[in-house]
């Protein structure tokens, strides 16, 4: 069943149970308010992805330090783009980053703006000399959540469940390109 679909049966059910607010507040996302920052995310990639040519479906990657909502809803933007998603370890060295960077073709890579992060998709950048890889900073919660709900709905789309939706990786040290 598509998140869409979802939120129009079962608006009011929990889709993330507990978050805690800069107040103290104790909240629940629910799908009606999930799915449009879904949406929002999804929005925000396609975007950034629109203007680079591709006869493949684009690969997203995602080198991001973020609290595990974010992460997750930017995943969830990236598939309902239509797009793939390739979240990667932030334990990963340079070296790891650009051959994972390289080895999915990855088109855009999504980072937080943290110091770490951006000093580790820079050097892997660099050893691949940018491959054409493109970078911006991924949303945060209150970028999500505050403009969700001015979001217009996405086209309704049809999966196609033949195709890849997420590359996911281990960042075992029997990797090739594991830490040194």
């Amino acid at each position: 069943m598509h998140a869409d679909d979802v939120q129009r049966s079962s608006a009011s059910d929990p889709f993330f149970l507990m978050y805690e607010d800069d107040d103290g507040q104790v909240h629940d996302i629910t799908w009606k308010s999930a799915v449009p920052a879904i949406h929002t995310a999804a929005r925000k990639i396609q975007h950034l992805v629109s203007s680079q040519p591709s006869s493949s479906v684009p690969v997203i990657a995602m080198l991001v330090a973020a609290d595990s909502i974010s992460y997750y809803m930017m995943i969830a933007g990236i598939m309902r783009a239509g797009f793939v998603a390739f979240p990667i370890s932030v334990r990963n060295s340079d070296k790891a980053v650009a051959h994972l960077l390289k080895a999915s073709n990855a088109h855009h890579v999504l980072v937080s703006q943290d110091p770490g992060m951006r000093n580790l998709l820079s050097a892997a950048l660099k050893l691949l000399d940018r491959h054409g890889i493109t970078e911006s900073p991924i949303l945060t919660f209150n970028e999500l959540y505050a403009k969700a709900e001015k979001a217009d709905p996405l086209s309704p789309v049809q999966a196609d469940h033949s195709t890849r939706a997420i590359i996911m990786h281990s960042s075992g040290k029997s990797h090739a390109y594991a830490e040194d």
